[in-house]
């Protein structure tokens, strides 16, 4: 009985530690579709993944969560193609007193620390 139980405990711990954590909240790369189009306030239009948004939450720090999967990336420097695969490192936006933008923005910003084109 002690076996099967050591046995059963071996194959638990062996699946548990192979298995990485998707959702580590504290990466800040995601893996974007780069849409091409640019918004003065906003940034270039590209679109996550629905099972970024809680990382990508976290990175907002906004009193509301956003549940779209639309996000603006601001100094992306790449030349993109509609529909690329971008993996972008990013940290909060915090818009320049310098610039002058509505109050309501369509989707949130971040701005791009780290880019990479990602080939199919």
């Amino acid at each position: 009985m002690v076996r099967y139980f050591l046995g059963t405990l071996i194959i638990m711990f062996a699946f548990t530690s192979c298995k990485k954590d998707e959702n580590d909240s504290s990466d800040n790369s995601f893996v974007v579709t780069y849409d091409g189009a640019l918004f003065h306030c906003t940034g270039f239009k590209s679109f996550i993944e629905i099972k970024d948004l809680d990382r990508l939450n976290l990175i907002l720090d906004l009193d509301d969560k956003y549940s779209g999967n639309v996000v603006g990336l601001v100094d992306l420097k790449g030349d993109y193609k509609k529909d690329d695969k971008i993996k972008v490192s990013v940290a909060k936006y915090n818009i320049t007193g310098d610039k002058v933008c509505p109050a309501f923005t369509p989707f949130p910003s971040v701005v791009v620390l780290k880019e990479e084109l990602i080939d199919d």
